[in-house]
């Protein structure tokens, strides 16, 4: 199997689309922030907390934000990525937290109350009891004592191209995708500017690809399993689904699901091996770099873009990266 660059040179690639606030636009939201407390674990109910976020956002939030959002969300064409700076963190910002959990130091949520409500826009937000203690919000940061390991909790291990939770929605009684939009909030940035997180759209990298890779892409011979973090807790026999394709939708706007590190996408042919590994490098070739800026929102769709993350030391001296995630879904009726 050969990559092609039939189509490359001439067709517009999807990098991201980007928007700033203006220094009066965020000062407005800052003012306005409610002291809203925030349910930590698996078996709050999150639901005041979502409709005040909203409502908050709904009356302060720059209408031309909120017209995005609304475009971005309907447009079958819109970018892989939406990057919105500007936001501001919290006052009073505590130390990064070294333990995967939510700070018990961070008095305040500005952050938590502008991701969840972008996500609530979006979406139905959602997270997992097996992941990080199963909050709505999830704090990524590096955990001290896990930082060979191939999940959000590591820091020394290179996360290569994935789609989130690519194998997870297997899991539902029918079977399908569950993460639809990721939307990121950059509290801090890594201070050694190692941790460089990387995007790849599947249009772009598609129009790299030899006909018999993306042939091979749409067949169902591969095989998946669920992140380690949720792997830990099924029983052996759902620890593992297999005959699924990674490409399905059209030519022009095809929906891709895989992660290319570990084991957790696998070809069960010599050819769906060959064509992981094409894909893999026609992602290198169309990628582009997502700094981690304080005061940052990134929203992905989770259908079309693929991300990655270098390897980093962090020093554990209260400054090491850290952002927030909320996942969001298009129904709960799967649940």
């Amino acid at each position: 199997m050969k990559t092609s660059n039939r189509g490359g040179a001439a067709a517009r690639r999807r990098t991201s689309e980007q928007l700033e606030l203006r220094p009066s636009e965020r000062q407005r939201m800052l003012n306005a922030m409610r002291y809203l407390h925030f349910p930590d674990g698996a078996n709050g109910s999150h639901e005041p907390f979502l409709m005040h976020a909203s409502n908050w956002f709904a009356l302060g939030a720059p209408p031309r934000v909120q017209e995005l959002l609304r475009r971005w969300k309907t447009d079958p064409d819109r970018s892989g990525a939406l990057v919105i700076d500007g936001w501001g963190v919290d006052p009073e910002l505590p130390p990064t937290p070294i333990d995967g959990r939510r700070s018990p130091r961070k008095m305040t949520t500005y952050s938590e109350q502008v991701v969840c409500a972008i996500a609530a826009m979006l979406g139905e937000p959602i997270s997992f009891a097996s992941e990080r203690g199963g909050t709505l919000v999830t704090d990524l940061s590096p955990v001290k004592g896990k930082e060979k390991a191939l999940t959000n909790e590591g820091s020394e291990a290179y996360l290569g191209w994935h789609t989130e939770h690519a194998a997870t929605g297997l899991l539902l009684s029918r079977p399908e995708r569950v993460v639809d939009t990721l939307v990121f909030f950059h509290l801090r940035g890594d201070p050694q500017g190692e941790a460089k997180a990387l995007g790849a759209d599947i249009r772009d990298a598609r129009q790299l690809l030899a006909p018999d890779v993306v042939e091979t892409l749409r067949r169902p011979e591969f095989t998946f399993r669920p992140p380690l973090l949720v792997r830990a807790s099924l029983p052996t026999d759902r620890r593992e689904f297999r005959n699924l394709p990674v490409l399905t939708g059209d030519d022009e706007h095809p929906f891709a699901n895989a992660a290319l590190y570990g084991d957790l996408t696998e070809g069960q042919t010599l050819e769906a091996r060959e064509a992981l590994n094409e894909l893999g490098k026609a992602l290198d070739a169309v990628q582009f770099h997502l700094p981690t800026v304080p005061g940052r929102v990134v929203i992905v769709d989770n259908r079309r873009f693929f991300h990655a993350r270098y390897p980093y030391r962090p020093a554990y001296d209260g400054n090491a990266r850290w952002l927030q995630r909320v996942m969001t879904t298009t129904s709960l009726e799967p649940f």
